[in-house]
């Protein structure tokens, strides 16, 4: 399968009119969130043994990229901003349908449309390859997840697995 950005919009087209649930923010600016009603169990490797996690069919990671939420073009949270502004932003996304995305630029920086006017924006921060420097993963129903970044990559891949 031939990745490209292209497919970005063919994934985030089968998250239009799905409701957001589940948005929390992680460690440091990390923002993960499920789209849509379904949930599926998977299991990890951690220090502690094999956990059991939950989490939606549909799983956006945001992990090392820059982002900032705005509501009728009015900044409501950036990335470095208080836990408690973030969440009191994160909190108005809760239950909204995403309706639109626009991939910004070939570094895959994005703009995520929910109802509301409600806007989050996600802006890359990393050129070079390097471990662990994707900006977003979205985690699909079929245990696969395709990754964005560093730079122009973009990968396709089985969850839990990278190339």
């Amino acid at each position: 399968m031939k990745v490209n950005k292209e497919m970005i919009y063919k994934f985030f087209k089968q998250l239009y009119g799905l409701k957001i649930r589940n948005i929390k923010q992680g460690h440091g600016s990390f923002v993960e969130m499920d789209f849509g009603d379904k949930d599926i169990f998977i299991s990890i490797k951690t220090n502690k043994g094999v956990e059991k996690l939950k989490r939606g069919e549909w799983h956006l990671w945001i992990t090392m990229c820059s982002w900032r939420i705005d509501e009728k073009s009015m900044p409501l949270a950036g990335c470095e901003d208080s836990r408690k502004t973030i969440e009191k932003a994160l909190k108005k996304i809760e239950n909204k349908k995403l309706i639109n995305i626009d991939v910004l630029s070939n570094a895959y920086d994005m703009k995520l449309e929910f109802e509301n006017s409600i806007t989050f924006f996600l802006f890359s921060i990393y050129t070079e390859k390097s471990s662990e420097a994707e900006q977003w993963m979205l985690f699909t129903p079929d245990k696969k997840v395709l990754l964005a970044g560093p730079g122009k990559i973009l990968q396709y891949i089985e969850s839990g697995k990278s190339v």
